[in-house]
């Protein structure tokens, strides 16, 4: 990866731009470009707004690593970011809402972004593994995580779409959740 990033923890002014990536990211621009990770055939609506980041960052046990790209200004500078929850009681940290730009997808900036949570998580938090859940209606993500490292657990449990404004709703009743693990080290 060639791309000049520089990685941080996120911080409050960063909401705003975390949200609109996110979105991106899974929703698309609204201009009718989509990134090989959207949801579009999934479900509608977003995936995320500032009431939802605010709850989820609300554990001490939760951090949100960005990535900042010089011709991402328009964008609070942010061309990826991803989610990490501290697990001390299996030694895990759970990373979720990894989110890429679509100006950045299919350049390996994904790969970057877990491995640097990876290997975050194992640093500041001594974890010896990390685990996400994945739709059951994503194939090519569970490839993608598969071709990473990450199997699946065998846990499945059934996904309920949240609402938020602009109301998420999905297009499935058998939408669930596959929990992938992966040991560091």
């Amino acid at each position: 990866m060639t791309l000049s990033l520089t990685t941080r923890l996120f911080d409050a002014r960063d909401a705003p731009h975390v949200v609109a990536l996110i979105n991106e990211a899974f929703n698309g621009d609204g201009a009718g470009n989509k990134g090989w990770t959207h949801e579009a055939e999934v479900m509608s609506g977003n995936r995320m707004d500032e009431q939802r980041l605010a709850m989820i960052m609300a554990p001490e046990t939760v951090q949100f690593l960005v990535f900042e790209h010089p011709e991402c200004s328009q964008s609070g500078g942010l061309a990826a970011c991803v989610m990490l929850k501290h697990l001390p009681e299996t030694c895990e940290a759970y990373i979720g809402q990894l989110s890429v730009s679509l100006r950045f997808q299919g350049k390996g900036l994904g790969n970057f972004v877990l491995q640097r949570a990876e290997e975050w998580a194992a640093q500041r938090w001594g974890v010896t593994g990390t685990t996400m859940t994945v739709l059951n209606r994503r194939p090519e993500l569970l490839q993608w995580y598969s071709r990473k490292g990450y199997t699946e657990t065998g846990k499945i449990e059934p996904y309920h779409a949240w609402r938020l404004e602009g109301g998420r709703q999905a297009y499935f009743d058998d939408l669930m959740l596959i929990h992938m693990a992966k040991r560091l080290g």
